[in-house]
This record gives C-alpha cells, sequence and structure tokens, in this order.
C-alpha cells in the first residue's frame, strides 16, 4: 500500500514539474512577442499548468501536455522566444 501511494505521488509531482517547464517557456513568449497589457490576460506565471490558459491547447490523452499555441492576427511587435524550443510537443504555433 505504501508503494502505491509513493507511486501515485510521484506521478501527481511529475505533471507540476512538467507543466511548469512549459508555462516558463510560454510566459518568456509572452514577453519576447511584447503582449500588451490587454492581451493574454490568463497567461499567470504562477499558474502550474498552462493548459488552463486561453489560446493554449494541450493533448486530450495527456492534459498537462502542450501541443497548440494559437496567436494568429494578434498584432505582436516582438520575437519568438527561445525558450519555445522547450516545448517538445507543440505541434502548431
Amino acid at each position: 500500500m505504501e508503494l502505491v501511494f509513493t507511486v501515485l505521488i510521484l506521478a501527481c509531482l511529475q505533471s507540476f514539474v512538467f507543466s511548469d517547464f512549459q508555462g516558463d517557456a510560454l510566459f518568456a513568449l509572452k514577453t519576447s512577442l511584447k503582449a500588451s497589457h490587454d492581451q493574454l490576460t490568463d497567461w499567470n506565471p504562477s499558474q502550474v499548468n498552462p493548459c488552463t490558459w486561453s489560446n493554449v491547447q494541450c493533448d486530450n490523452n495527456n492534459s498537462s501536455v502542450v501541443q497548440h499555441v494559437t496567436l494568429s492576427s494578434m498584432g505582436f511587435t516582438g520575437t519568438l522566444s527561445p525558450k519555445i524550443g522547450t516545448l517538445k510537443s507543440l505541434l502548431t504555433l
């Protein structure tokens, strides 16, 4: 029983760590794109899971894996952040 409990805790912790680097990468993207204060307002670096953010879609089978980020026609003036490369499961941007 103790082993099962330990495995469950580790599985939960892994999802938090996994989402955290994705959130960091996406927040760096928001910053580098020079998003205005009224754009992507729910992109909060304090939230662990960016799958709850607007314009972010995650894998249906693993809800903590970012696959799609939709930012078209938002009029950004900045550049892409190199941290976007850490999103290994990203399919579309």
